[in-house]
């Protein structure tokens, strides 16, 4: 069992928890709202995809610390508008040997930078050592 954190529980992010939980990962997932984290705890469902049910492997995290110290594979999957600032306030928290998957869409509107650019400038991290 791989611990795996994942920073963004939207339509994208909660479909590909769901995919790693099924082949037996334990995932982490991470958002920014306490309050909908509560929500797809308790309910195990997510508003926007129905009939979908939460896997049993997954576990949702308010505090970014505790979603991604453990972590052996971190999945980026928060809007692209969001990322240098998620990524500043993670790399305090990231272990170093961790995997980062980065699945965020989109360029950076400022330096038209791609995702994974901006996640390894804003986390001082190895371009090769990012799976996009």
């Amino acid at each position: 069992v791989t611990n795996i954190s994942l920073l963004g529980c939207g339509t994208w992010g909660s479909a590909l928890a769901q995919v790693v939980a099924e082949n037996g990962h334990r995932v982490t997932a991470w958002h920014y709202k306490k309050d909908v984290l509560g929500i797809r705890a308790s309910s195990r469902k997510h508003p926007r995809l129905k009939r979908f049910i939460f896997h049993d492997n997954i576990h949702f995290e308010h505090d970014l610390a505790a979603s991604l110290t453990k972590a052996e594979c971190i999945i980026v999957a928060v809007p692209s508008h969001a990322v240098r600032k998620i990524m500043a306030q993670s790399k305090p928290f990231i272990p170093k040997k961790a995997v980062i998957v980065n699945v965020a869409k989109g360029i950076e509107n400022d330096t038209l930078k791609t995702m994974s650019e901006v996640i390894a400038i804003s986390l001082n991290h190895d371009m090769n050592k990012i799976v996009s």
